[in-house]
């Protein structure tokens, strides 16, 4: 178990399965590669990707089945480097987090399609990268609000 102080939770007990490492930080947070992931209340779909080293650092993260249609494909630069620092092995093991931009009214609610953060499920690895296929930074959420 990881103990932690949450932005949204205050002080919690996060299983060791739910404490991943970014090899390749989130863009402007280069000191801190620890985070938790913790299922929102109320919001299936939806965690709170918290540092665990930093309880003022917490982003809302989704899957990006959540809310498009078809598959989200990684295509990224220097992808082979990154899956070797990440020690992916298959794609099936991973799993590919949107970045949630968070609005006073939640219809206006958008995600970040162009810096997903990646991470193999079988090592809690993971980083973020840029993509080469996508480049909306903006994506609608709530239009495309289907599971």
């Amino acid at each position: 178990m990881t103990h932690l102080d949450s932005k949204a939770y205050g002080p919690l007990d996060i299983p060791d399965s739910r404490v991943l490492t970014l090899v390749r930080p989130i863009l402007g947070f280069d000191d801190l590669e620890r985070y938790a992931l913790i299922d929102m209340h109320g919001l299936p779909g939806f965690y709170w990707f918290q540092s665990v080293d930093n309880k003022n650092v917490a982003l809302i993260v989704t899957r990006p089945d959540k809310i498009m249609e078809g598959e989200y494909i990684v295509q990224i630069h220097e992808q082979e480097d990154i899956f070797k620092d990440m020690k992916l092995i298959s794609r099936e093991n991973l799993t590919v987090y949107l970045i949630v931009n968070v609005t006073p009214d939640p219809k206006l609610m958008t995600v970040n399609m162009m810096g997903p953060i990646i991470v193999n499920s079988a090592t809690l690895i993971g980083a973020q990268v840029l993509s080469t296929k996508y480049t909306d930074t903006r994506h609608p959420v709530f239009n495309n609000l289907s599971k």
